[in-house]
């Protein structure tokens, strides 16, 4: 929410000052609320990424959003505009799995240099089928040759053993968080 908002603060609306108070009242509500870690003991990299399909509605351009997590712990997310618009929810969500992928090679890469290597591909998280399906038959062809080459990255990475895409249903979509409005 204060994502959508801080792109109308150089010229808000009336409908803009009632969100920004909607967030506070939120906030305030939920002073209380903490994070809780609980230390879970594997060392093995988990992430999770989702996409809100034509979420901007003034350019139509789609979020992307992940999470990744160690011990049970946040330790890296994003949210970001895509710079493409998608033409379905699947390419969407597709193209919220190479952002994700670009940061999981970084942190397999940080955790290599502190002593905390990756043995097993680290798995990426995502609901959507027909993205992950994409994601690892060069096959689906067809209907996705539109999509760029550069998308198709992450078929390279799972067949080198640094990511697996696997799914996890929506409400288990711990990315959710970062490109869903809460109710």
């Amino acid at each position: 929410m204060i994502r959508r908002l801080a792109r109308y603060s150089n010229n808000p609306q009336s409908f803009h000052w009632k969100a920004a108070k909607r967030v506070i009242k939120y906030l305030k509500g939920t002073i209380d609320v903490s994070l809780y870690f609980c230390g879970e003991s594997s060392d093995e990299l988990i992430g999770y990424c989702d996409s809100d399909y034509v979420g901007e509605l003034k350019e139509r351009r789609s979020t992307s959003g992940y999470i990744f997590l160690i011990h049970g712990g946040l330790i890296a997310w994003a949210l970001r505009l895509q710079q493409i618009i998608a033409l379905s929810s699947s390419e969407a969500e597709y193209m919220s799995i190479l952002e994700a992928l670009k940061e999981l090679l970084w942190l397999r890469l940080l955790m290599q240099s502190i002593g905390l290597k990756q043995i097993k591909p680290t798995e990426l998280k995502v609901d959507n089928q027909a993205a992950i399906a994409m994601s690892k038959n060069p096959e689906f062809h067809k209907r996705t040759k539109y999509i760029g080459i550069r998308f198709h990255r992450i078929r390279q990475e799972q067949e080198v053993g640094k990511v697996n895409v696997t799914y996890v249903s929506s409400d288990k979509q711990a990315a959710d968080l970062l490109t869903k409005s809460l109710p």
